[in-house]
């Protein structure tokens, strides 16, 4: 059937995406029996509506659509620290190096604005993360298969971790659901068997946290802190958990951002 109303082709074009996470411009136009040029521009439509994103060679989903209400709120809380963290990061990615994404919404910021032309390879078993870098014709990047789970939009179990424990990685960007007594701590085992196996094959670990981590509590000890080589965070971290790491001897590398801009030391004291 063609589809000469161009809303409702352009609806069913969302709903095709949405079946599969990609559909290619001859796919659609095959399917819809119009031309691929009709196709792109329908694309590129949508795109700007932010109902798709325009891919070279179709469409996919935008990231904001992949996981439940839950992982999209996530990554919306703190975004302007997780920014300003994950622009501080990149100075730990050298050329030609093997680079472990772990899953977490401040590493996906990472994700992100990876530098270009360093012909990095990527190892990640968040499927966010493979998204985003989906494009990238400069990056090898190698997915880490495995049982997905839908809370954080990341593959886990016995499949996943002999994968990773063929690799030897460079630089490991790390996330955690929280820091106290000494130690990161994951809300789920899952979740914390994958991030002691990709600490295990990894020559440098940066944790990447927004300073709230300090103040949350989950119940899953990961790894004492002394196996964390480097921690960025934003600078709205209390001063005196900044003396503590001192004393830990920990390399505490905080971004420049204003501290009015983290919703922990906004004016109504929330």
């Amino acid at each position: 059937m063609r589809y000469d109303n161009a809303t409702k082709r352009r609806s069913l074009i969302v709903a095709l995406v949405q079946e599969t996470g990609f559909r290619s411009s001859s796919e659609l136009g095959s399917l819809l029996n119009v031309s691929e040029n009709t196709i792109r521009r329908d694309i590129h439509r949508l795109a700007d509506e932010g109902l798709l994103e325009a891919v070279h060679g179709g469409a996919r989903l935008t990231i904001s659509q992949f996981g439940g209400r839950n992982f999209r709120s996530r990554m919306e809380t703190n975004r302007t620290a997780k920014q300003a963290v994950a622009r501080l990061a990149c100075q730990f990615i050298k050329p030609n190096s093997i680079v472990a994404l772990d899953a977490g919404t401040t590493v996906l910021e990472l994700a992100r604005i990876l530098p270009r032309d360093m012909r990095l390879t990527i190892i990640t078993h968040s499927m966010s993360t493979m998204t985003i870098l989906s494009d990238r014709e400069d990056i090898e990047l190698i997915g880490l298969g495995g049982a997905l789970r839908h809370t954080n939009q990341a593959f886990t179990g016995s499949l996943t971790i002999r994968a990773i424990q063929e690799f030897r990685v460079n630089t490991l960007f790390l996330a955690t659901k929280a820091i106290h007594d000494n130690a990161i701590y994951s809300g789920n085992p899952y979740d914390a068997e994958i991030k002691q196996a990709l600490i295990e094959v990894s020559d440098l670990v940066v944790l990447l946290v927004d300073s709230a981590k300090f103040q949350s509590r989950a119940g899953i000890r990961v790894v004492p802190l002394d196996k964390i080589d480097v921690i960025v965070v934003d600078n709205a971290i209390d001063a005196n958990i900044t003396g503590q790491m001192k004393k830990m001897n920990m390399e505490l590398i905080v971004t420049p951002l204003e501290v009015s801009d983290h919703p922990a030391k906004s004016s109504n004291g929330k």
